[in-house]
């Protein structure tokens, strides 16, 4: 396995496995999504006939149980499953950080697959997915999530996760950039998800009450943000990531986009109509809920 680092970005790839590519905002982060990857795509080359190849000599993964040269490129691939979870998930100081992890669905690792292939990195980590996948599962019946920013559809992904088999809940992701939305389309789709290309800020207002909102897009969190709070039902729920700034932005980007999440906690915690936390998982989640009324019991 070859990993990269550029312009504040990893990737990497498996010479033995053409094709077989990830991209990640962090080592750790690359590390866990190609050893993700590499299973799909033998079972994929098995699908179609083709061969496994053998390794040509280079470690697949540096870490804990590694295997020598020479084996199957799919023996290897069993050795990059035992560092999940990974690294960066993890609070060595506390010692609940061992938890057992949500094992990832074939249809987020096949997202991620997708969004390595088109050099897309920002999609969302297991940690957020896996809150995502809880909560989607909470939703009440017949309810409605939305998520603002579709991306390569890793989100959506848990989401879909969390709800199948039920079919009663509508999904509708919003993303204001056409060819990502396309790209995200292509996958197999459950029938009660809709793909609206758009901005959020001119689409949400149109959508009515949600059950669960996942605010991933500047529109809706980093501007509008009233408009995504106005939308939630009472007991709905609003998960907003990237409290924390990425690495890869200039120390003037870093501090802007401390400064706006400062302003968007203030909004949010200040609302007397919502009840928040903060999560450290990830890169920083506000959990945000609309109060109940006694009327809207």
């Amino acid at each position: 396995m070859v990993i990269e680092h550029e312009d504040g970005a990893w990737g990497a790839y498996v010479p033995d496995l053409p094709g077989c590519v990830a991209v990640g905002k962090s080592r750790d982060e690359v590390e866990r999504l190609i050893a993700e990857a590499i299973p799909l795509h033998i079972e994929s080359m098995r699908e179609q006939g083709e061969p496994v190849p053998r390794s040509d000599g280079r470690w697949l993964y540096d870490g804990p149980g590694r295997m020598s040269a020479g084996r199957e490129v799919e023996e290897e691939a069993r050795a990059t499953t035992v560092a999940y979870p990974p690294k960066g998930d993890q609070d060595t100081a506390n010692p609940l950080s061992r938890h057992r992890r949500m094992q990832v669905p074939s249809r987020v690792a096949a997202q991620r697959q997708r969004a390595a292939e088109s050099s897309f990195s920002f999609s969302s980590e297991d940690s957020t997915g896996e809150l995502l996948a809880v909560l989607a599962a909470s939703v009440r019946t017949n309810g409605r999530i939305c998520e603002l920013g579709t991306g390569l559809g890793v989100g959506l992904a848990w989401i879909v996760a969390g709800l199948e088999p039920r079919t009663d809940v509508a999904v509708i992701t919003i993303e204001n950039d056409a060819h990502r939305s396309a790209l995200a389309q292509e996958a197999a789709w459950p029938a009660w998800v809709q793909f609206v290309t758009g901005e959020a800020t001119v689409e949400l207002p149109q959508l009515g009450r949600l059950d669960l909102i996942f605010a991933d897009a500047e529109g809706g969190k980093w501007y509008g943000l009233d408009l995504t709070l106005s939308a939630l039902n009472p007991g709905g729920m609003l998960v907003l990531d990237d409290l924390v700034p990425q690495d890869w932005k200039s120390d003037t980007e870093k501090e802007t986009h401390r400064q706006k999440m400062d302003e968007i906690r203030s909004q949010i915690f200040g609302n007397p109509d919502i009840v928040v936390t903060e999560l450290g998982q990830a890169a920083g989640i506000l959990l945000a809920v609309r109060r109940t009324a006694p009327s809207d019991i």
